[in-house]
């Protein structure tokens, strides 16, 4: 949910914002049910991830070009992606304060996550172009995709210790 762009930054995030912090305050969900659930969620999600990775195809298998998304179907994405919504709630309940410092906490956490997110992903690209050079066979590129699906589950193991 929270962009690694300013300029995408829209006003139903902040929105919310607001209703996730007062539905944690008011219930006090956190971490009882909710973050048990969101927890599990998460395990699942990325043992789903894992198992996909390793045991998938690999590039190039693949002879067709991958269908891209339209700008709609892009739009809908953003508030079905897991992954989004569990670095949204993370950030929302670790970094916000309750009461008067809590537009002025999730401002800074916006401002934080958008800057160190835009290093970030210049950084993945970067490594992206150089790894593609390196995985120009199938057999490295299953080797690679093995490794990753292992370290993925090696995540998950350390959720739960």
């Amino acid at each position: 949910m929270f962009s690694v762009n300013l300029h995408e930054f829209k006003p139903k995030q902040a929105l919310d914002c607001i209703n996730l912090n007062m539905i944690i305050h008011k219930y006090e969900l956190l971490p009882g049910l909710i973050g048990a659930t969101l927890k599990y969620l998460g395990a699942a999600y990325l043992i789903y991830l894992a198992i996909k990775i390793a045991f998938g195809p690999n590039k190039t298998a693949q002879h067709k070009e991958p269908e891209l998304l339209n700008f709609k179907q892009g739009i809908f994405l953003q508030f079905i992606n897991p992954k989004s919504m569990m670095m949204v709630l993370s950030c929302i309940t670790a970094f916000s304060l309750p009461g008067d410092l809590y537009t002025f906490s999730v401002i800074q956490a916006f401002i934080v996550f958008t800057f160190i997110g835009t290093f970030s992903n210049t950084g993945w690209l970067l490594f992206g172009v150089a790894i593609n050079r390196l995985l120009s066979t199938e057999k490295s590129q299953l080797i690679f995709n093995r490794s990753l699906a292992v370290l993925t589950l090696v995540a998950v193991a350390l959720l739960f210790s």
